[in-house]
């Protein structure tokens, strides 16, 4: 279990949101900071989660993807190892 999702352990310490009807409409930041002070998820609230359908997600930036190590490898080398390279001609 990670720190997210809280267990039994908890629930003497917090007020456990057990749908997604128990959360509130907030109506300031500080407002919902004193709420999650109080307040964790319950292991019956994750049944009500669903996957995002991909129309919904926003649009991938290329520029911060992982390429796959077969493509890192085949990339031009960066400016250290061509120094390293010249280096050991």
């Amino acid at each position: 279990m990670n720190r997210y999702q809280r267990g039994d352990e908890d629930s003497g310490r917090y007020i456990m949101v057990n749908e997604p009807a128990d959360i509130p409409d907030f109506q300031t930041d500080a407002e919902e900071v004193a709420f999650w002070r109080t307040h964790r998820f319950s292991p019956a609230f994750w049944k009500y989660l669903r996957p995002t359908p991909p129309e919904r997600l926003p649009p991938v930036d290329e520029s911060r993807r992982r390429k796959p190590k077969h493509v890192a490898a085949a990339s031009p080398p960066v400016a250290s190892e061509r120094r390293t390279a010249r280096a050991g001609q």
